[in-house]
């Protein structure tokens, strides 16, 4: 009966009130299929200052700090003494008046964190891939306070460490490619006696685009998924020489690398020149500056001596590239961040890709905890050489990994 007198009073309806009622019963059906939202609040969380993440901090602890923050206390320390002014200035209090005195409160409720938590929070949220919700309970912040921490955080350090030495990604100078070419020399011989560096590309995951066109971009067919791409120049001592994020994950790395051809014929003079895998151009005009080993189906040498000399030229060059595999190791493991699915925003995923990539050389600078590091300088020192045979790479059923460390006292 009711439908029934519904039906016919719509049907007296002009066809302007028809459209509103049409308008009314689709808000309506929409709003009923919306589920309630789920979220932290305060009462269900812990106070900031009797957090997990406080107490970490107040324990002064270096293990402690490198699980969670990656830095050491020192480095944390001296970190936060570079992010404290610029935390200070971007919080400093607003007036509602050009005469009002500078000692005016700020207007709204005070910050829940000083400028010590917001970067520790920052470098938690960086260092793991945990959801968001399970490090809101770690340092007791609702989510609407742990967003506007974590993107002031990251706003401060894109700024803040391009201007800090220890941070800053710089090209080396000759000499300083003289000093890093008699480093591997020393480990590899003669075969590889003017390479100062590792050059390797970076598949990172992200979210899928809304636009049809970006997402065709970002789409990788090989990894059947939407990727950004980097590439990373690591010098044989740890830290970042040149990189490039942030690039369509349908590009191939050799165009990503392709501004790094340019600087090398600029900057890098001969005989100096850095290891590749073969997705790097091998022509003729960039075979003085990267080298890479031996696509499968390439002619050797008719020679016999020269076969024997190339065989040990791409065992060698093979080898070395582990140094790659360990610098894109690093990145990802101690910026776990990279482990998940980054946002679809390009802006916020350059910042989080370059923030990192100058925190890694920070912590390699300053904390000294790198691999490549630790094998180079144990070669310096002279506490280990390695085997002077580099084309028995794998002799003894060896894979790549585990022959890097056959070492002799």
């Amino acid at each position: 009966m009711d439908s029934a007198l519904i039906l016919t009073s719509y049907l007296l309806f002009d066809e302007e009130q028809k459209k509103r009622v049409i308008e009314d019963i689709s808000h309506l059906l929409l709003v009923l299929s919306i589920r309630d939202r789920h979220y932290l609040t305060r009462d269900a969380l812990q106070l900031p200052h009797i957090s997990g993440l406080r107490h970490m901090l107040l324990s002064r602890n270096d293990m402690a700090y490198l699980e969670i923050l990656s830095l050491n206390c020192a480095t944390f320390d001296f970190l936060l003494r570079a992010f404290q002014p610029v935390w200070k200035q971007k919080n400093r209090p607003i007036t509602s008046s050009l005469h009002a005195p500078q000692r005016q409160r700020r207007k709204g409720r005070p910050r829940s964190t000083n400028a010590r938590y917001c970067l520790a929070v920052t470098l938690m949220w960086l260092n793991s891939w945990a959801p968001c919700k399970d490090l809101m309970i770690a340092c007791g912040l609702t989510p609407t306070v742990f967003s506007v921490a974590v993107n002031l955080g990251l706003d401060i350090l894109f700024g803040l460490l391009p201007t800090m030495p220890d941070a800053q990604i710089r090209w080396p100078s000759v000499q300083e490619m003289t000093e890093l070419a008699s480093v591997v020399r020393l480990k590899m011989g003669d075969v590889l006696p003017h390479s100062w560096g590792v050059v390797d590309g970076l598949n990172l995951r992200m979210e899928e685009p809304y636009e049809p066109d970006v997402q065709n971009a970002y789409f990788n067919s090989w990894l059947q998924g939407c990727f950004c791409s980097s590439v990373f120049l690591f010098r044989a001592d740890g830290p970042i020489a040149w990189y490039r994020v942030n690039c369509p994950g349908s590009w191939h790395d050799a165009r990503i690398a392709s501004p790094l051809y340019e600087k090398l014929q600029r900057r890098c003079p001969r005989p100096f020149n850095i290891l590749s895998d073969t997705a790097f151009p091998r022509t003729k005009l960039m075979a003085n500056w990267i080298w890479a080993g031996r696509k499968d189906g390439d002619v050797e040498p008719a020679d016999r001596r020269d076969a024997r000399r190339e065989q040990q030229r791409h065992a060698a060059i093979t080898y070395m590239r582990q140094s790659g595999e360990w610098g894109m190791g690093a990145l990802q493991g101690q910026f776990g961040r990279l482990k998940g699915i980054l946002p679809r925003d390009s802006v916020k995923r350059r910042k989080i890709l370059e923030v990192i990539a100058h925190l890694y050389n920070f912590r390699c600078r300053r904390v000294g905890l790198n691999q490549l590091r630790t094998v180079y300088d144990r070669v310096a020192a002279g506490d280990h050489i390695l085997w002077p045979d580099t084309g028995l790479a794998r002799e003894g059923g060896m894979d790549r990994g585990a022959a890097y460390y056959r070492l002799v006292p």
